[in-house]
């Protein structure tokens, strides 16, 4: 049968202790076709719930505190309209009445600049205080109910009603301290006890603590001080139950009442607050658990890419990767297939290396150390496409605002082809200082291609990004033709970085599969200081999208 409640998270109840876990399992337990559950659950959440009071429940914010106050704003307005009308009027009444009045409303004033943003404390946000001015609204409320009853005359000669007519004349109607309907005394006591109700998050200890005190000074009121009052009426209307014996009855039934009243709604409070904090934590961790799916899927998938995917998720709320295939065309991209090609050599399954395990370590180690070179912020025009096996798989001008133009005059595609070759640099010296540290001599095969290629995501359960194209195909040629230690380019390669401080060394005519004959270059180092012709200098001073690296470089040669 399903539960009534949906289950908590396990993960977030071990977390919160024993007391998250014990609401758990006793929530678990309540059956849908039994709303209550069975006897034992149902008092064991009882006492749970009831008896649990951590410190968060009570510094947690009442929102209720303000209407809370305006109840008694008006229950006080009440009490002391049934007071001036029916008890006696005295200038304690009105002293305490106006007392009472003017603090209920400074702070609700209080409240209400806070609402308003005039003033930045919020009283109702400590409990202490809270606690603080709510029990002393009840005290005056209760005092304005309570104060006058003490002025009532108990001497006054008990004679029984006159009639005229048929209609019974009160005596005394002119004395106003005369209290002829003693009934009123438990109305004020009524009235007292929803001073405490109308305080929905006023723990239920303080609750029956201020109502058995309550309750006490009333019985003692009645039974004692003006037990006189209750008879003479006794008296009067010939009552069969006495009603001073009624009107105790009446107060510890109010009492009882409001007591239960109260005791529901903190069970209520308490549980809802329960409930809040598993669901904020539970936000918390689906927060968290999404965060982390997006650092997956930006993983897996350059940031453009994967921001294609999130927004149209929202847009569409797709389900699936496969519903809407990305797919981009690009006119000029460069392309690198940098390979580590003696790794195979070094790799061999044995007992001392874990049977390879050893070996596979140190590759992701290198890859690694690539993959943060593009973190660099010089590198951030470069994606990762892909590793197959040893081969590192890179490409520039894919991102939608860094692409490469077709219409400047090479001035972008030497720019960042320029920034792909300061990549195979500094990949050269990652793996430099690797082998220095793990005594190997591993080379870095290169070979770079610039031209038109065809990006897109295939994949529905582990989605993957690839570029396809003649001039993939050709970049991975440069580099399975090269030499270990070598970049190879091709002419396209080399006709965009002629004027830029690299050097080129033509290796002549390269046999290609499915390409035949290719002319090729090696790019064999940066141009060293004073081996820039004129014409170059020139060149690259004109052109905006030179870097400031190169930039430095020029101003340093045209100083010399």
């Amino acid at each position: 049968m399903d539960s009534m409640f949906p289950s908590p998270s396990r993960s977030y109840l071990a977390g919160c202790g024993d007391v998250y876990a014990a609401v758990a399992s006793l929530l678990s337990a309540v059956d849908i076709s039994h709303p209550f559950g069975s006897h034992d659950n149902t008092v064991a959440m009882n006492t749970l719930i009831c008896c649990y009071s951590p410190a968060r429940y009570h510094e947690d914010t009442d929102v209720g505190f303000g209407s809370s106050l305006t109840c008694c704003l008006l229950l006080l307005t009440l009490l002391g309209a049934v007071q001036s009308i029916v008890l006696p009027r005295t200038t304690i009444l009105l002293v305490l009445f106006l007392t009472a009045f003017a603090w209920v409303a400074v702070v609700l004033m209080l409240l209400l600049a806070v609402r308003l943003r005039i003033i930045l404390w919020d009283i109702s946000q400590s409990f202490v205080l809270r606690l603080a001015i709510t029990a002393f609204s009840i005290i005056l409320v209760y005092a304005v109910g309570q104060v006058n009853v003490f002025t009532c005359r108990i001497d006054a000669p008990c004679t029984p009603l006159a009639t005229n007519g048929s209609a019974p004349q009160w005596p005394h109607v002119g004395d106003h301290r005369a209290c002829p309907l003693p009934q009123y005394v438990v109305l004020s006591c009524s009235l007292g006890y929803l001073a405490v109700a109308v305080f929905l998050r006023l723990p239920i200890a303080i609750k029956a603590a201020l109502l058995t005190l309550m309750a006490i000074v009333y019985i003692l009121l009645i039974e004692l001080s003006h037990k006189q009052l209750f008879d003479c009426f006794d008296h009067r209307v010939h009552s069969i139950v006495p009603q001073h014996v009624l009107a105790v009855v009446y107060v510890i039934m109010f009492s009882v009442a409001v007591l239960i009243h109260g005791r529901q709604v903190e069970w209520t409070a308490r549980l809802d607050f329960l409930w809040q904090m598993q669901a904020n934590e539970e936000k918390r961790d689906m927060d968290a658990l999404q965060h982390s799916n997006k650092r997956i899927l930006f993983n897996l998938l350059p940031a453009h890419v994967a921001t294609h995917f999130l927004d149209n998720q929202f847009r569409n709320n797709m389900n699936t990767l496969s519903q809407d295939l990305y797919h981009q065309s690009y006119s000029r991209v460069g392309v690198v297939f940098a390979s580590i090609n003696n790794f195979s050599e070094f790799y061999s399954e044995l007992d001392g290396n874990n049977q390879g395990v050893e070996c596979l370590r140190l590759l992701n180690e290198i890859i690694a150390d690539f993959d943060e070179l593009l973190a660099e912020d010089r590198f951030r025009a470069i994606d990762k496409i892909k590793t197959v096996g040893s081969t590192y798989m890179a490409a520039v001008g894919l991102i939608p605002e860094l692409k490469i133009q077709d219409d400047d005059n090479d001035a972008t595609a030497g720019f960042y082809l320029g920034t792909l070759v300061e990549f195979v640099f500094a990949m050269r010296e990652k793996l430099l200082n690797i082998n220095e540290n793990s005594y190997n001599n591993f080379m870095l095969r290169v070979g770079i291609n610039i031209g038109h290629v065809v990006a897109g995501v295939i994949g529905a359960r582990k989605p993957q990004y690839d570029i396809w194209g003649n001039t993939v195909n050709v970049a991975s040629r440069m580099d399975s033709t090269g030499l270990p230690n070598h970049t190879q380019v091709t002419e396209e390669v080399y006709q965009v970085l002629k004027n830029y401080p690299y050097e080129f060394q033509c290796r002549g005519k390269v046999k290609v599969k499915g390409k035949g004959d290719m002319t090729t270059y090696f790019l064999t180092d940066r141009k060293q200081q004073g081996t820039i012709r004129v014409e170059e200098l020139n060149s690259l001073r004109h052109n905006p999208n030179t870097s400031s690296k190169l930039r430095y470089f020029i101003a340093s040669e045209t100083a010399r």
